[in-house]
């Protein structure tokens, strides 16, 4: 039995009491010593003595105590059947402590406290980190180096002998190991598809200067893969500058375009019917920007995923959308992001048959000046999309209003839920692509953290 539709992180440190919606499971966590310096929240669940549900894992602030997690059913409210659940806090991935608690589904709607508690060695750890306690252990170190003035038949990839590609670095490293890629411009289309293992990545980890001058694709076969601290440009290249086609990629801190060339595509594609789907990608931290030209390419074009994790990234300038969801992204939770100056939605619900894109989550996003509508949705052959959420963002300035009211009054394929419209974000400095919010912005708890 599939026992969720979706988790939704409701709010950290909000109000209690906060009314419980119909046909949910309203998980009340708090969180004690060490583990409220948790920057997420993963979460599983079980209906019915059935197989748990796989971890999803939810943003949540470090520092906030309390937290509050909403679990809708696609199927029915199951009721009078009993359900476990485990929270497990972490920061930085490393876990702070774990929660469980347990119920039986009485009613139309349930709340059920989950006090979460620090590990003993949680805290031993972060008391060692200083006053400071959300500070991330120091990233692994290098295992092989590459430089666009390397060799890769002659040098053995250390820092002063480097290798010269990607292509190579893909070839040498082992699941775990790191290849650090010296500053300067990677020219090229390369086909990353050699992976890691879950809980040991292979990682490709940019150097300050080190821009991939090029096409990167994450093929099928390069499953548990990170890709941090790069640039890409994709600029005159047709093709999307970045595609992944895997299961287990993160994508952090990275600075990605493709500069409106006159071939180029969306900046990102995920997921391919026929090439492979993307399941479980995070984007984290990045800025993604001037993308693709004319009117139907994105920044971010969602194809085929599943669970899509998209967090704290600036997306801004892409000739279309900012992000689209189509024609098939399921599970996905698009949370604290700006979505800016783009020349379409800022975001989109769409679809075809026979699998719109489904039970999809825009939560706390700030989407503004966009020159079409801040969300839009677009789907085919009359069918829509279920379960999609567009919950407590600030919309602000889009050209052709917040939304598509009369086609959203119709229950065109997502809810709306607490979103505000009125509300100016106070940007530091819109003009220069500085997206912080000033200190009076009324909407400084949504966007980037």
């Amino acid at each position: 039995m599939r026992a969720w539709l979706a988790m939704i992180l409701v709010c950290a440190g909000c109000e209690p009491n906060r009314p419980c919606r119909p046909e949910t499971l309203l998980l009340e966590v708090t969180l004690a010593g060490a583990a409220a310096q948790a920057d997420a929240l993963a979460v599983r669940i079980a209906v019915a003595a059935g197989a748990a549900q796989p971890a999803k894992v939810l943003p949540h602030r470090a520092g906030v105590a309390f937290g509050r997690i909403e679990i809708q059913f696609p199927a029915g409210y199951p009721s009078g059947q009993p359900i476990a659940v485990e929270v497990t806090a972490t920061a930085g991935g490393v876990p702070l402590g774990t929660g469980r608690a347990s119920t039986v589904l009485a009613g139309q709607c349930e709340r059920l406290e989950v006090p979460v508690t620090a590990d003993e060695n949680a805290d031993l750890e972060l008391a060692d980190l200083g006053d400071d306690a959300s500070t991330p252990d120091l990233p692994p170190p290098c295992t092989y180096y590459a430089s666009p003035s390397g060799d890769d038949s002659a040098n053995l990839g250390t820092l002063d002998r480097p290798f010269a590609t990607l292509d190579h670095l893909d070839m040498v490293l082992q699941p775990g190991e790191v290849g650090c890629l010296l500053p300067g411009a990677y020219l090229g289309t390369t086909y990353l598809k050699r992976g890691g293992l879950a809980g040991m990545p292979i990682v490709l980890r940019g150097m300050p200067g080190a821009v991939v001058k090029g096409l990167l694709q994450v093929t099928n076969t390069a499953n548990h893969v990170v890709l941090e601290n790069l640039g890409f440009d994709g600029v005159d290249l047709p093709g999307a500058t970045l595609t992944i086609l895997a299961e287990d990629v993160v994508v952090r801190g990275c600075d990605i375009t493709n500069q409106h060339g006159p071939s180029s595509s969306s900046c990102v594609i995920l997921g391919s019917s026929t090439a492979g789907i993307a399941i479980a990608t995070r984007f984290e931290r990045n800025r993604i920007h001037d993308c693709g030209t004319g009117t139907s390419l994105s920044a971010v074009a969602a194809r085929y995923t599943q669970g899509l994790v998209f967090t704290d990234n600036v997306v801004y300038g892409s000739a279309a959308y900012g992000i689209e969801l189509a024609p098939s992204a399921k599970a996905s939770l698009i949370a604290y992001n700006v979505l800016d100056g783009n020349g379409r939605d800022g975001f989109s619900f769409a679809g075809e048959p026979p699998n719109p894109s489904s039970d999809n989550v825009l939560l706390r996003n700030l989407i503004t000046n966009n020159l079409d509508e801040g969300i839009g949705f677009s789907w085919g052959s009359n069918l829509t999309g279920t379960g999609n959420v567009s919950r407590e963002n600030c919309i602000f300035g889009n050209t052709n209003g917040p939304y598509d009211q009369p086609q959203v009054e119709m229950g065109r394929g997502f809810d709306i839920d607490m979103d505000t419209t009125s509300l100016q974000p106070q940007y530091v400095d819109r003009a220069q692509k500085d997206f912080r919010l000033q200190p009076t912005s009324p909407c400084r708890d949504r966007g980037p953290r």
